[in-house]
């Protein structure tokens, strides 16, 4: 499958855009669970979760457009 020089930060930005979009449902379904509040562990073991997922993200794109070119 040959692709342009710019697929996989499309597909980078794509799967942030995707990510960014769980986050907020992640946060609001917690939020309800919780009366509105958010306990600052969960806030940041979330944050921390969404950071290695955009990092595995990221390594997974470049190896997968580095192979295909």
């Amino acid at each position: 499958m040959a692709l342009g020089g710019d697929s996989s930060n499309d597909v980078v930005q794509e799967g942030k855009k995707l990510l960014n979009r769980g986050v907020k449902k992640l946060i609001a379904a917690e939020c309800e669970d919780f009366n509105g509040t958010i306990s600052t562990i969960q806030l940041g073991l979330l944050v921390l979760g969404a950071i290695t997922a955009t990092l595995i993200a990221v390594r997974v794109a470049k190896s997968y457009f580095s192979k295909d070119r």
